[in-house]
């Protein structure tokens, strides 16, 4: 038996010390794949909170910037309208007006035609993108044909040419008509 005993014991010793090595194997791949999994869950933490971080500011920046557009914007209608508005008074007013402040009047409307043109053009960008630019630019090629015509007037009172006079003023009347 004593064959029989040291097969067994040697039997037995092998798969207590195979159940230990095997526990021991195990848990020390459970600890590893555990560490694994945490480290590549925390990088990956790590990496939604910086493209998170990065997505607010990239937001911010947009919002900013469509504000200061949005600004700009609103600023050139009122702006637009205003100069329209009054470029259309002092021409009704230059077609009524006296031949002795035809002078003023035609200063007047060159201020505001030149005042139109710089926010036209101040403006452009915005202006084509709410496609308006063509009706507004169209009324300033008419707001200075209508101040070439005024100029003419100007120049025969100041050399006092009443026909030519009369011709262009009949001509900002067709222009301009009251």
């Amino acid at each position: 038996m004593t064959g029989v005993e040291a097969l067994l014991t040697g039997l037995g010793a092998s798969v207590v010390s195979s159940g230990v090595i095997g526990f021991a194997i195990k848990t020390y791949l459970e600890a590893a794949i555990k560490q694994r999994f945490n480290l590549e869950t925390e990088l990956l933490r790590q990496k939604l909170q910086a493209d998170t971080e990065r997505l607010k500011v990239d937001l911010a920046l947009r919002q900013e910037s469509q504000h200061e557009m949005n600004e700009r914007r609103f600023k050139a209608y009122p702006l637009l309208v205003e100069l329209v508005y009054r470029l259309r008074n002092v021409a009704r007013e230059a077609v009524q007006a006296s031949l002795a402040n035809m002078n003023a009047t035609v200063d007047d409307f060159q201020a505001r035609v030149r005042a139109l043109e710089d926010c036209l053009y101040s403006y452009r960008i915005d202006l084509q993108r709410d496609h308006v630019f063509a009706s507004v630019h169209a009324f300033k090629n008419a707001a200075r044909t209508f101040e070439f015509v005024l100029n003419d007037v100007s120049y025969y009172v100041s050399k006092e040419e009443p026909e030519q006079v009369a011709a262009a003023r009949g001509r900002l009347a067709i222009a301009y008509p009251p």
